[in-house]
This record gives structure tokens, C-alpha cells and sequence, in this order.
């Protein structure tokens, strides 16, 4: 059974299939032929949004790499963001909560605690010290983004 010529290129729109009439001279029958429409990004990624010759399952492992990387940047940053609000704030320093953001971000800032120094103002230091590191991982994680493959 044939489907009526408005299904057919109703359903050929949305799968993205172009149909090809071949005929045949000799008996006057005409046959359709699918063919998948696909559209190749001019960018040099794939099709499907990666590296060219880089496999589906790559690819997605690669895109899922990437997320849990820029995650992992972007809380450190928010840990080290809360840790200088902590050290500018009155908190209470034996409080759980407190003692565990301080400790992250001062693991977290810790690359980046002697970048500038601020003399007789120890809180000062440690405060653009960690702004600074925050910063970068929030920069690192704007830059896992714009790798290719790495847009979400």
C-alpha cells in the first residue's frame, strides 16, 4: 500500500529523507529511492558535533569528560568564592561547615597562595590570592568549553 503524496512528503520533511523517482523505460513503472539528507557543519566538526574522525562513542565520552570537567572547575571556584567570603565575613571558625569550605579552598587556592603579595595585610593577600584563583577556574572551565567537541 502507498502512502497519499502528503504523508509522504510530510514524513520525508521530518525524517529528513529525499526521495528519488527511477524509471523504468521498458514497462513505464517508476520507483522511489530514499536517500538520508545529512548536513555537514562548515566548522570541521563532524555531523554529529565532534572532531572529524573521532568515533560516536569517542565523541560522547570525550562530551562527557568534558562536563564533569568544567563541573569540577566551576565548583572549585564557587568553594574558593565562599572561602574568601568566610574569611572576609564574621563567621564562626569551629563550625563544620566553615572548617570544610576553608580547608577546600585553601587545597583549591593553593597553587595560586604566593602569586601576589601584600605587605602587613595578611587577610588582604589571602583574599586576592583566592580571587585569583577563582579566576582561573573559572577561565579554565570557559576554555574546556571551547574545545571542540566541548559544547554542551
Amino acid at each position: 500500500m502507498r502512502m497519499p503524496t502528503a504523508l509522504r512528503s510530510l514524513d520525508d520533511r521530518v525524517l529528513g529523507r529525499r526521495r528519488r523517482a527511477e524509471g523504468s523505460a521498458e514497462d513505464g513503472t517508476v520507483r522511489e529511492r530514499e536517500t538520508r539528507v545529512v548536513e555537514r557543519p562548515a566548522n570541521g566538526e563532524s555531523p554529529t558535533g565532534g572532531p572529524r574522525g573521532t568515533s560516536d562513542g569517542a565523541r560522547e565520552a570525550l562530551s562527557v569528560v568534558y562536563r564533569i570537567s568544567r563541573l569540577v572547575f566551576l565548583v572549585l571556584a564557587a568553594v574558593v568564592a565562599l572561602g574568601i567570603l568566610f574569611i572576609l565575613a564574621p563567621t564562626n571558625p569551629d563550625n563544620g561547615v566553615v572548617q570544610l569550605v576553608t580547608d577546600v579552598a585553601d587545597g583549591a587556592a593553593g597553587p595560586f597562595r604566593d602569586v601576589f603579595t601584600v605587605d602587613d595585610d595578611a587577610e588582604r593577600e589571602l583574599v586576592v590570592n583566592y580571587a585569583f584563583a577563582a579566576a582561573v577556574y573559572v577561565l579554565a572551565a570557559f576554555l574546556v568549553r571551547k574545545l571542540p567537541g566541548g559544547k554542551a
